[in-house]
């Protein structure tokens, strides 16, 4: 497909899309996609699936190659496939043995996204 997908339900891509996605949850499972992902729920990336461009959602769970920042509300889960080359913001994670992070990684909840707290200074 190029261009953009838009649903409001669950989408499933086993293909190639050249475009933007967004819908309320999104399985992947050996798919590509370049652009950006936004997910409204749960966004699973299986098989050899790709994906270039930033991705958005509630629950994100990754297997497979994802270059790009990843913004996760809720819980990131990354598999033992997963490799991932970019920034990832979540308030929860699990990181299984075998993945592959390049990047940087900032974990906070709702609540407490800004501390004010100096390691430094120690005050």
């Amino acid at each position: 497909i190029q261009g953009n997908v838009t649903s409001q339900c669950l989408v499933r891509i086993t293909g190639k899309v050249e475009g933007n996605v967004s819908c309320d949850s999104l399985e992947l499972e050996n798919a590509e996609i370049r652009g950006q992902v936004t997910v409204k729920n749960q966004l699973l990336i299986r098989g050899e699936s790709i994906v270039v461009g930033d991705l958005s959602g509630q629950m994100i769970e990754i297997n497979g190659k994802v270059k790009g920042n990843i913004t996760a509300s809720g819980n990131l889960h990354l598999l033992p496939l997963a490799y991932v080359l970019g920034d990832m913001n979540t308030s929860g994670i699990q990181i299984d043995n075998g993945a592959v992070v390049f990047g940087r990684l900032n974990i906070t909840s709702g609540s407490d996204s800004k501390v004010n707290f100096d390691p430094f200074t120690m005050d």
